[in-house]
């Protein structure tokens, strides 16, 4: 698997090779720029580590904290995925860690990799107008907003939010484990307007969707726009074999998004959910990986 750079990174320091059972000692809080990365002290030296390398207190790998340089359109082969992290090697054969949310994938083979993993390999996708990438505890307020709003809710088996601190529970139980969990940023606002997950089902090659979008954008293209992208990194990225969703009635309007992307209706479950205290039809939409290369 390739990945391509987006953000610079610059490495830790000029250090020998841990071997795998050499004490660490954690010395500090989490580096700013990149999540569980924090500084300590290995063998006498102070550099910096994942914690995802280190168990009781003890490396659990062989470390070497030279790190790549790594700049901006680099590109890198993908060796092995731990966590939020890629052990790569640049085009020089040189070798080492770089955050996932540093990179974009290129192509994808799933005997590299699972499903999950390109999804964590993925945490930044395009649109023209949209960029979906992961939640962070920034948008609390605007998941706030939209997740709040009982005409946005009307149709969703979700409960919502109805405070802050709900909100940002949401982002960390929830959306920040959640690898397929994508919130919707337009470009040129920077406005956090919603989110669209991917469920995966790996033994079947096959996900599912929901997507949520704050009411002020309804009626824009934002999610036809979005949905078009997401298909194509089903099929040509993950490599699935199917993607499917569903919408209850009264909400027409997100079958017809998803027949403008390709999707077909394929069957309607009468009073199939118990939802919000009454019982709720339920259509079902799809496209195959045939239906859509075709």
């Amino acid at each position: 698997m390739k990945v391509k750079v987006i953000a610079d990174h610059p490495g830790y320091g000029n250090f020998p090779v841990f071997s795998k059972g050499t004490a660490v000692t954690i010395t500090g809080k989490e580096d700013s720029h990149f999540t569980h990365w924090f500084p300590a002290v290995i063998d006498g030296y102070t550099t910096f580590i994942s914690k995802s390398f280190v168990t009781d207190g003890i490396l659990n790998r062989d470390y070497d904290p030279t790190e790549l340089i790594q700049k901006v359109d680099d590109e890198l082969e993908v060796i092995e995925i731990v966590n939020a992290w890629l052990l790569a090697r640049n085009t020089s054969g040189n070798t080492g860690w770089i955050p996932a949310e540093s990179t974009i994938s290129i192509n994808n083979n799933k005997a590299d990799c699972t499903f999950s993993e390109v999804l964590r390999v993925n945490p930044r996708i395009e649109t023209e107008r949209c960029i979906l990438r992961r939640f962070t505890p920034d948008d609390a307020q605007a998941l706030l907003a939209w997740g709040s709003d009982k005409d946005v809710l009307e149709y969703l088996v979700w409960q919502g939010v109805t405070n802050l601190e709900e909100a940002s529970t949401s982002i960390a139980d929830y959306h920040s484990k959640n690898p397929g969990s994508y919130a919707i940023e337009v470009k040129a606002t920077g406005e956090c307007i919603g989110d669209i997950s991917l469920r995966l089902t790996p033994e079947h090659e096959k996900a599912s969707f929901g997507f949520v979008l704050a009411k002020d954008h309804w009626g824009k293209g934002y999610m036809t726009e979005i949905l078009t992208v997401v298909l194509d990194f089903c099929f040509n990225t993950l490599g699935l074999n199917r993607v499917e969703a569903c919408h209850f009635l009264g909400n027409e309007g997100s079958g017809k998004i998803m027949e403008k992307c390709g999707m077909h209706l394929e069957g309607v479950s009468k009073q199939r959910l118990l939802v919000k205290g009454k019982f709720v039809d339920t259509y079902h939409y799809a496209i195959t990986k045939d239906d859509y290369l075709n």
